[in-house]
């Protein structure tokens, strides 16, 4: 790229141009680093909203761990979507080494505190991205956030931090609003834990979430559960099924050794597809 067009481009009079000089900056190599961070700090101060998410999402990507001051001031920002660039930005700057990581980890810990919904949502993210461990007592206070987005994102982060001793905050979400209760689920078979499959087992259903449902499944294991196993046979037996579904479906069936399974996936390691194929492959090679 050319970054002494971009740096022009950052004072250009449509906001348009600014932008997209401000996304390209978050891509420059090291020897103009410096020179794009100072720019895009100027940037985040831009009378245009698209300029300054992009100028702050580009200072997370640049990991530009000087200018967390910078961001953090952008959580009050107008704007709903700069207030979110911010909290993405803040996650990664604060994942720096230095001493970024206690500026960030206090300005990410009050958004979720008493930021706006969407300030909360990602700081939950962010706040996992920075340290899991340390995040858990945090994002298990935001299970009782009064928006179920908020919810539903905190319940996936406790199932990402990979922390067994919140299941039982998990399990009391699966009464919650469908998108919490889905997250939930999700989160406890990830943990090794068995109540969240009735529910995955439903979002086999779901064009959206019935891949992930799958791959959860399939890792966490039939252990001979009879409706588990019926449910992941009638994925795999789909005339029209999602293919990597079934190809996740083969993969739990072939672990317990049902002889279904193991068919389909030398099937699909012959797909057409790439990503079926290379998929389908890669299971099979884990269970040589």
């Amino acid at each position: 790229m050319n970054v002494d067009a971009a740096l022009r481009d950052l004072e250009h009079a449509d906001p348009r141009v600014r932008a997209q000089a401000a996304d390209a900056l978050g891509r420059v190599d090291d020897p103009d680093r410096t020179a794009a961070i100072r720019a895009l700090v100027r940037a985040c101060d831009d009378a245009h909203a698209a300029v300054r998410y992009a100028a702050l999402l580009s200072l997370g990507e640049l990991a530009a761990d000087s200018t967390v001051e910078a961001v953090a001031a952008r959580l009050s920002d107008g704007e709903p979507l700069v207030r979110e660039a911010a909290t993405i930005a803040l996650g990664q700057v604060g994942s720096a080494p230095g001493a970024a990581i206690e500026v960030a980890w206090s300005a990410l810990a009050e958004a979720l505190r008493v930021g706006a919904p969407e300030v909360r949502f990602q700081a939950v993210a962010s706040l996992v991205e920075i340290s899991p461990a340390r995040a858990v007592p945090l994002v298990l206070a935001a299970l009782d956030d009064q928006d179920h987005k908020v919810r539903a994102q905190a319940a996936a982060a406790l199932g990402d931090a990979g922390d067994p001793s919140v299941a039982e905050a998990l399990t009391a979400l699966l009464d919650d609003a469908d998108d919490v209760r889905y997250e939930a689920a999700l989160a406890l078979v990830r943990l090794g834990d068995r109540r969240g499959v009735p529910f995955l087992i439903r979002a086999l259903g779901s064009s959206e979430r019935a891949l992930d449902a799958a791959t959860a499944l399939a890792a966490l294991g039939l252990d001979g559960d009879p409706a588990m196993t019926a449910a992941l046979a009638r994925e795999v037996g789909r005339f029209f099924g999602d293919p990597l579904v079934k190809v996740r479906a083969a993969e739990a069936l072939a672990r317990a050794g049902d002889p279904s399974g193991r068919a389909h996936l030398d099937k699909a390691a012959r797909s057409r597809r790439d990503d079926v194929r290379g998929l389908a492959q890669s299971v099979l090679e884990t269970l040589k």
